[in-house]
């Protein structure tokens, strides 16, 4: 039979506490890449519905543009009516 040493016994306990340090981290590590994968839906649909949103605002505020252009347009004509 082998002796076992102190310094071996010591390497064993390290072992262990490796492989469940790992086996820990692994348990952790797919639970953290399900949550990215769910912010990172997230962060897409937010993004999508900020994209939305500015190009509503941009339609909105071409639309006022064009109406002031059109009353500009309509006050030009009278003034012209009357002159």
């Amino acid at each position: 039979m082998r002796e076992v040493r102190r310094g071996d016994v010591r390497g064993c306990e390290r072992v262990g506490q490796r492989k469940a340090r790992e086996k820990r981290r692994g348990e952790g590590r797919a639970e953290r890449e399900q949550w990215d994968k769910r912010r990172r839906r997230n962060r897409g649909k937010e993004e999508e519905q900020e994209e939305e949103e500015e190009e509503e605002e941009e339609e909105e505020e071409e639309e006022e543009e064009e109406e002031e252009e059109k009353e500009e347009e309509e006050e030009e004509e009278e003034e012209e009516e009357e002159e």
